[in-house]
């Protein structure tokens, strides 16, 4: 996964939103000077997510659009998307305050926009050796469950798509949040599951040098056993799973590699459980020697015929004997 070296928000503003009015309270104004590193750091935190397309006339993407053309349009625009966002209502909604930024981010342009819950807090002063209580509910919290719903928007990408946090819904997107951005899923589960398999494969094959023969010999099951018991993918948790007792910071490097090289790195989403049961694969010779492998181990067996004789070539670091 890149680094991230430097952030520089362009147009920041924020609205109250969910506030338990009937409308929300629109800014003008919402200087960050002195605070940038708060929201910088932020920004870090949802640069990676899900990934979704937008829909044909999503009123979000257009709107974006409007102030990337007309950056005059940003105060404006923003208020008619809070307005819009604020008329969802549910008894499920904190109040809190709905951020639209521009920011450059390693000389991208993104167009970010965060649905922030207050969290009230208690602070104390003290007065003649007394402590006087204040609670605050107005805040903005560096505790990573206020940040409750993101979007990150690249308009200059070859294909324009929003990277999501829902917080409501990790591993999906409420129904809320893709009808006010006007999005869908950029992979379906089933291309996420077979994605996921392969960099968990691809990730076994690089390291199974250091990994017994008996965990890497059963690979495919392994997998498929975890898709079966579990509902959805979430990153390291699932890969420190995977690998149980085996598992070292670098395999979990590998794997992170492997999952942006596949285009999946920051999603998390739920299981596809009808993928096929992995079958391994199993030959008997007239003679009656019997081998049965995995598929991860199939670049080990070679198989030749030339007339009427097989040729089989089993290349090994070592042969174990089992006794039937």
């Amino acid at each position: 996964m890149s680094v991230v070296i430097n952030i520089d928000i362009e147009q920041f503003i924020f609205h109250v939103v969910h506030h338990g009015e009937d409308e929300p309270i629109l800014m003008e104004h919402t200087p960050i000077d002195g605070f940038e590193n708060f929201f910088k750091l932020r920004i870090r935190e949802i640069l990676n997510g899900n990934r979704f397309n937008f829909l044909d006339g999503s009123t979000y993407l257009d709107s974006i659009s409007e102030i990337d053309q007309n950056p005059e349009q940003f105060v404006e625009v923003s208020q008619h998307l809070a307005q819009t966002f604020h008329s969802h209502q549910s008894g499920n909604i904190k109040p809190g305050v709905m951020i639209l930024l521009k920011a450059d981010v390693d000389g991208a342009k993104k167009y970010i926009l965060i649905k922030y819950d207050h969290e009230e807090v208690i602070t104390y002063r003290t007065e003649n050796r007394r402590a006087i209580l204040e609670e605050i509910s107005n805040t903005f919290s560096k505790n990573k469950s206020a940040l409750q719903k993101s979007a990150v928007v690249d308009l200059n990408d070859n294909i324009v798509t929003a990277v999501v946090t829902d917080k409501s819904d990790t591993a999906n997107i409420t129904n809320f949040f893709k009808g006010f951005l006007g999005i869908k899923r950029f992979y379906d589960r089933g291309t996420l599951t077979q994605k996921l398999n392969n960099c968990f494969i691809d990730t076994m094959k690089e390291h199974r040098s250091g990994l017994p023969p008996e965990f890497t010999s059963q690979a495919s099951i392994i997998f498929y056993d975890h898709v079966q018991r579990s509902n959805s993918f979430k990153d390291e948790e699932t890969i420190r799973e995977l690998f149980g007792p085996h598992y070292t910071d670098e395999i979990g490097r590998t794997f992170k590699r492997k999952l942006k090289s596949a285009d999946i790195l920051g999603e998390e989403f739920d299981f596809d459980k009808r993928i096929r049961k992995p079958k391994r694969k199993k030959f008997r010779t007239q003679e009656g020697v019997v081998i049965q492998y995995d598929t991860i181990a199939e670049e080990t067996v070679n198989i030749q015929t030339v007339g009427d004789e097989t040729t089989i070539t089993i290349t090994t670091r070592k042969l174990i004997e089992e006794s039937w």
